[in-house]
């Protein structure tokens, strides 16, 4: 991270050392190149990651059953997120406790779907309400940063579907009460028919 910083050592070179001025947390690519005088081997060289400081994003730890995965429109008006159920941790500290966070968790709602943000309807503190208008797929992402731009990041997926399943399902118990119903009745209308039938054969009979 930052900008490249070059050292040029031809009196020195004999010593072998380079001394870099101090440079903030966070990851650093070193890079060594051979050549002569005439610039032979320029396209030999070796690259060197180096981690300096804090270079560990925080932790988040969410409670099970944070997001469910299918919301219902007209049984579910809103989702809400409250930031305050989540753990946050960075380098073993309570991190949004202690504020070492350069900035609180960021909340962002995507609609799949409409490929479009959802604005939360309110928000209070660490508590965010949505609105649940439209059926489709939903991505959730919560995001925190540490003091020296460590970010770590958490999706959720779910989708919000409307109730027209369950409506057609009840509709098809009630028709099958109704079958039940039907058949039942012509049953007892038969068997009044027979009933009848053999009281009329007695008194025939007689």
């Amino acid at each position: 991270s930052g900008a490249d910083v070059t050292y040029e050592k031809e009196e020195a070179f004999k010593d072998h050392e380079y001394v870099f001025p101090n440079v903030s947390d966070g990851t650093y690519r070193i890079t060594y190149t051979v050549c002569d005088t005439r610039g032979n081997g320029l396209d030999s060289s070796k690259t060197y990651e180096i981690a300096v400081g804090d270079t560990t994003p925080p932790k988040m730890t969410f409670p099970d059953n944070f997001v469910e995965k299918t919301y219902e429109i007209g049984k579910t008006e809103s989702i809400k997120i409250d930031l305050g159920e989540i753990a946050f941790k960075d380098a073993g500290v309570d991190a949004l406790a202690e504020g070492t966070f350069s900035y609180k968790p960021t909340v962002k709602l995507y609609n799949n779907s409409t490929n479009a943000y959802v604005d939360p309807s309110s928000n209070e503190g660490l508590v965010y309400y949505f609105p649940l208008d439209n059926v489709g797929s939903y991505t959730l992402t919560i995001e925190v940063q540490d003091a020296v731009g460590n970010t770590a990041r958490q999706t959720f997926d779910f989708e919000v579907v409307s109730r027209t399943s369950d409506t057609a399902m009840t509709y098809e118990i009630i028709g099958t009460i109704l079958i039940v119903i039907s058949v039942l009745v012509l049953a007892g209308v038969i068997i009044y028919f027979i009933v009848s039938k053999v009281k009329l054969d007695k008194e025939l009979k007689k």
